[in-house]
């Protein structure tokens, strides 16, 4: 008799059973969106670094082949130059992956900056996730 009376006094159990299954479904969805966000992100910043490193790649080969840094573009101002006459590549290298073009400086634009001990005769800036070019 008791089992019986304690069924009974049960009646409020589903409803919390369901609220709780709704509730955890909610976060582990929140949890699955976060973590969604966070390999955009990742993939986003993967994707602006290699495509840095083909600019900088056909910027030294350039450079050896005709013993002069590689102009920037005028329009958008210091714009890579991708065309067939200067670096052969295709319209997406002068993007990041957030679809803003990338700044590149050569050797009248900046003076002083030196890696390792050596003078520094081109950059390519990306504005990165936050979209801000920081002054350099």
């Amino acid at each position: 008799m008791t089992i019986h009376r304690f069924a009974n006094n049960q009646k409020g159990f589903s409803l919390l059973f369901i609220i709780s299954l709704v509730a955890a479904v909610g976060i582990i969805a929140l949890g699955a969106a976060i973590l969604s966000v966070r390999l955009q992100k990742t993939s986003e910043e993967r994707v602006t670094m290699q495509r840095m490193l083909v600019v900088r790649d056909s910027i030294k080969a350039y450079y050896r082949g005709h013993q002069k840094v590689l102009t920037p573009e005028p329009t958008p101002p210091n714009s890579i130059p991708v065309e067939a006459v200067s670096l052969n590549l295709e319209q997406k290298y002068r993007l990041d992956a957030w679809g803003q073009y990338f700044h590149y400086y050569h050797e009248n634009d900046i003076v002083g900056i030196e890696v390792d001990d050596k003078k520094v005769a081109a950059v390519l800036i990306s504005a990165g996730p936050n979209q801000t070019f920081d002054s350099f």
